[in-house]
């Protein structure tokens, strides 16, 4: 059953999810077992991905004391994850457990920030790390970039932010819900800011990688492979910028088409976008294990990286030219 519960809302001329009233509703979510699947995804993200990444900052910072760009770059990385489990978390647990959101409308813009925040500062950071950590740049600098980072991704989270708001929805039952959706000005905002939102979390990223790509063939094409070749770290942030990219590109179809689908095909799209949420969190969850036991042997790469620079200052003064 199709509801419209924006049209008391007469200052918006297009809705997007203006039937959101029945995916709030769904048979799966009433499943148990569903139930009991997403409660224990949700449990492990909290116990794993946030506390697991409060250790990694706790390592980095306090152990550590940062002292190298990687470093900073890591704790980056950790920090988005938690500001994206921060958002998820809230989200679908007041959806999937409550049957709508109950924390306001403050909330409600504030969490959507965190949702789209989170995933792409991760993003940036990892595509961004990749080409910086190949240059000797200094701490600070690593920082100003970092500084910078954080002021590009808030752009289009504060953006989206802006147009969610909570609304009063009547669900089959008859009851009165309190939803959290996002409603456009016009037409052309929606298409302009869905077009922001495919360039800062695809096409961009995708671009940074690209040449990120480009330029670690150039790099190992001039004899440096004994260089980096031993550079844990390398390998583990090109496996992350992948797994965050790939997982992302079906979860934004999913979000930007599942109002445009018939009925029959809403729940397997649902279906598909949990599972990417499910995805997505397996990733933040692998990442404190593998900073856990690979801290120890990149620390050791380091040093090595740092000896063998020391007995090569050709090849030291190469990797700092390329």
């Amino acid at each position: 059953m199709s509801i419209d519960y924006y049209s008391d809302y007469s200052d918006f001329s297009n809705i997007s999810f203006e039937n959101a009233a029945d995916f709030t509703e769904l048979d799966f979510e009433k499943n148990p077992i569903f139930r009991i699947i997403a409660g224990i995804y949700l449990f492990i993200l909290i116990l794993v991905g946030f506390f697991g990444n409060i250790l990694v900052l706790q390592i980095i910072i306090v152990k550590w004391k940062i002292q190298t760009s990687f470093n900073l770059f890591l704790a980056n990385i950790a920090v988005a994850d938690i500001f994206f489990i921060f958002g998820t978390v809230i989200s679908l647990t007041s959806h999937m457990f409550v049957g709508e959101f109950i924390f306001g409308d403050t909330m409600c813009k504030v969490v959507t920030f965190f949702e789209y925040f989170g995933p792409i500062l991760s993003i940036f950071t990892i595509v961004t790390a990749l080409i910086i950590l190949q240059f000797n740049i200094r701490l600070l600098l690593s920082a100003l970039i970092i500084g910078f980072l954080y002021i590009v991704t808030s752009l289009p989270a504060f953006a989206q932010s802006v147009l969610f708001r909570t609304y009063d929805s009547h669900s089959t039952d008859s009851s009165v819900i309190t939803v959290c959706a996002k409603s456009y000005p016009s037409l052309e905002a929606e298409k302009g800011l869905d077009e922001l939102d495919k360039i800062f979390q695809i096409k961009l990223p995708m671009a940074i990688l690209s040449i990120y790509i480009i330029f670690w063939i150039i790099h190992k094409s001039i004899n440096c492979t004994r260089l980096m070749s031993g550079f844990i770290y390398e390998k583990m942030l090109t496996v992350m910028a992948f797994v965050y990219i790939i997982l992302w590109i079906p979860a934004l179809f999913c979000l930007h088409n599942i109002e445009m689908l018939n009925e029959e095909y809403k729940v397997p799209m649902l279906c598909t976008l949990f599972l990417c949420h499910l995805l997505c969190g397996a990733a933040i969850i692998y990442k404190p294990f593998l900073y856990m036991i690979m801290h120890e042997g990149i620390q050791r790469e380091f040093q090595k990286f740092l000896y063998i620079r020391s007995q090569n200052p050709e090849r030291s003064q190469i990797s700092r030219t390329f």
